[in-house]
């Protein structure tokens, strides 16, 4: 399974990099610190993610310009398995503005924990999820 993180924290990196350590089915982890990184990537991809953990709060290109971009070029958004928007914001339109977009699976506030991540990663709804 292709994962692919999207945030300019590096400490989340390091975290998601160990909760896969104990995911076998993750055989591929790429990180990106910005959307605009990840798009370009995308783009030039056969084959993209099965998931994607995206940030909101990142420069060059944070994450609801990420989602605005896939919104606005299907065909991009179509080479994600399943889209998780992953933020340290709790206001409730930014979730509800995250929820709006099609290809966006569900939102998770951080922190995120080792059994959101093995949901995440599995396909399955957390059943704590805020």
């Amino acid at each position: 399974m292709r994962v692919w993180i999207t945030d300019d924290d590096t400490i989340f990196h390091f975290i998601v990099e160990r909760f896969a350590q104990s995911l076998p089915q993750v055989n591929e982890l790429r990180f990106f610190t910005n959307g605009q990184a990840m798009v370009d990537t995308l783009a030039n991809c056969q084959t993209g993610p099965d998931v994607v953990l995206l940030d909101l709060n990142m420069p060059v290109m944070n994450g609801f310009e990420v989602m605005e971009h896939l919104d606005q070029q299907p065909e991009l958004a179509d080479r994600i398995g399943r889209l998780y928007v992953i933020s340290s914001s709790m206001l409730p339109e930014e979730r509800d503005r995250s929820l709006g977009y099609p290809f966006v699976e569900d939102f998770y506030p951080k922190p995120l924990f080792v059994h959101h991540f093995a949901e995440i990663v599995l396909g399955e709804k957390a059943t704590d999820n805020p």
